[in-house]
């Protein structure tokens, strides 16, 4: 009995930071396709300091976030009910879940890069993402 065996394409994620990474207009981001797939794809940026990711949130499905590097704050707020702002700190190694329609705004306020590795469905790039004005977080977030 003979059975076909191919490897699996292997990618090196920190080189593709400085690859050929596209916009992302939306989250305010440029980011590079790590592995694609039509369930869960993974993707990777570098947030320089004092730079933060759009606020936004996702209708359908969860969000994963996985911090390679660099430190900030993840801000976090129910779409539905604005009026609590949850701000908790993050370091590489941190690795967090964000459920449906819960606004998220990622800042790095450290002096180093912050890497971010996020894993979501593929629609949430396109269709399933909603921008929404920045919220005040104790200083200008523009």
């Amino acid at each position: 009995m003979s059975s076909k065996c191919s490897a699996p394409s292997v990618r090196k994620a920190f080189h593709l930071l400085s690859g050929d990474r596209r916009m992302d207009e939306a989250a305010g981001i440029r980011i590079a396709t790590v592995l694609d797939d039509p369930v869960n794809a993974y993707y990777i940026t570098d947030i320089a300091p004092g730079r933060s990711v759009n606020p936004h949130f996702h209708r359908d499905g969860e969000e994963v976030y996985i911090i390679l590097g660099g430190s900030g704050v993840i801000h976090t707020w129910d779409a539905e009910d604005p009026s609590c702002i949850e701000s908790q700190t993050i370091e590489g190694g941190s690795i967090f879940k964000i459920p449906p329609g819960m606004v998220h705004r990622l800042e790095n306020n450290g002096e180093h890069p912050l890497i971010l590795l996020f894993a979501c469905a593929p629609d949430h790039l396109g269709c399933d993402r909603i921008v929404v004005p920045p919220m005040r977080l104790g200083k200008d977030t523009a």
